[in-house]
């Protein structure tokens, strides 16, 4: 039957497509073949995207992960199956989150050799640019595309060209060739707009900085009173811990974290000088996204490959200057280490960290002393929250 589905594919065929994919699935799962059934959910998560059922595709996304046996625990597609990045791609492409998407087509790109693979990965890669308005990346995934599919069209057997020059004429040939050149110029022309597009976006940006000016003034301000109060408050409670006596112990504890939490926020106050900075931070540590980690953190949870990729679409949305701090080629650091890095600067515990990646305390510890070695030129791990949260 999922032949059948192919043959009714390559005729165009999309009902008939999407019928026969959704009796193999239903007739996997009447036999008990939850593996075989989640292996041909392909289409149907296609099929979802393009029809905007964003919530059905995820669904049918983790089904596939977990349960078809054709990706890792950690959330990596098996060798021969690498196509299935570009599907993830287009997920997240049609979810507007373009740095996952990107994510994804670059896994495609990198982890298969054949040029299907790599024609879809950089055609979704100059998707995702085109629509970021890169013109720079635009160029360059257009002609690693256009390169792409032509190696892909030279593949061709000699007795598939022999029968396809058969089939045209001069006029077909010079047809074809006002295409491209048509194409081109559409190129050319969306290139254009893209670079007026982020000239005008400049302009608007330095327009809405100068304007914040002063205001940003006023809240650096509230910000130093802020400051004043709790270093008052932090004085106080010194003195009412040195007056405490031997005996309450309960009162002593309760003391002593109150004046770690005021350290904590001066450490704060003293740090994001500039309230923007300050703001940011707050969206960090109060996102719903991380407040969910550490719940999973808590429990003992692994995170989920889509939990990873929200992550890394979030922390490049709200510290996009850190992102690509850790995640910069002269680094050179593993997938692992940005991730350790990332819930570092989200301040998750080491402990925490162990959980959601599925490591041992002591794997954690050494990946954090080879970070700080690798990243500040400091041995050991005492220092590593620190430098990370300069960044």
């Amino acid at each position: 039957m999922e032949f059948t589905g192919h043959a009714y594919s390559l005729m165009g065929e999309k009902d008939s497509v999407l019928q026969v994919a959704e009796n193999v699935y239903s007739g996997y799962k009447k036999i008990g073949r939850e593996n075989y059934a989640a292996a041909s959910l392909s289409f149907l998560i296609e099929h979802c995207i393009e029809n905007g059922e964003l919530d059905k595709a995820r669904k049918l996304i983790d089904e596939y992960i977990h349960k078809s046996g054709l990706a890792t625990a950690q959330g990596e597609i098996k060798p021969g199956h690498e196509m299935f990045y570009h599907i993830w791609g287009k997920f997240y492409e049609k979810e507007q989150k373009p740095d996952s998407a990107a994510y994804y087509y670059r896994k495609l790109i990198a982890q298969s050799t054949r040029l299907n693979s790599l024609e879809s990965g950089y055609r979704g890669l100059l998707n995702v640019y085109t629509a970021k308005g890169v013109a720079d990346s635009v160029a360059k995934y257009a002609n690693l595309f256009a390169d792409a599919n032509d190696s892909l069209s030279l593949s061709l057997s000699t007795a598939d060209v022999t029968r396809a020059q058969a089939l045209y004429d001069y006029g077909e040939y010079q047809r074809i060739a006002n295409e491209k050149s048509l194409a081109n110029s559409r190129l050319y022309l969306v290139l254009a707009c893209v670079l007026i597009m982020i000239i005008i976006s400049s302009l608007a940006l330095y327009l809405l900085i100068k304007r914040q000016k002063a205001k940003r003034q006023r809240r650096m301000q509230a910000l130093r009173d802020k400051y004043s109060a709790t270093m008052n408050l932090y004085h106080q409670a010194l003195i009412d811990m040195k007056m405490m006596k031997l005996g309450f112990e309960k009162a002593k504890k309760a003391k002593t974290e109150e004046i770690m939490k005021l350290q904590q926020a001066l450490s704060t106050y003293t740090e994001y000088s500039n309230v923007e900075d300050w703001n940011a931070e707050q969206s960090l540590v109060t996102n719903d996204m991380v407040v969910r980690l550490h719940d999973h953190a808590q429990k003992g949870l692994k995170a989920t490959s889509s939990e990873w990729a929200d992550l890394i679409h979030l922390v490049n949305e709200l510290a996009p200057k850190f992102y690509h701090y850790i995640t910069d080629e002269k680094l050179g650091l593993t997938e692992r280490e940005v991730l350790v890095c990332i819930l570092t600067r989200f301040h998750f515990l080491p402990s925490e960290i162990g959980n959601l990646l599925g490591l041992k305390k002591q794997s954690v510890s050494n990946l954090r002393a080879n970070l700080n070695e690798k990243i500040f030129k400091t041995s050991g791990t005492k220092s590593f929250n620190a430098n990370i949260l300069r960044i």
